[in-house]
């Protein structure tokens, strides 16, 4: 894997996992 397609990974990564760790604890917090 290179680092331009690593870098395109990882920033799946965050994407698909941010809005779902947000709404788990939004509902917490509230």
């Amino acid at each position: 894997m290179d680092y331009e397609g690593s870098l395109l990974y990882v920033g799946n990564m965050l994407m698909s996992w941010a809005p779902i760790e947000i709404s788990d604890i939004t509902p917490d917090r509230i």
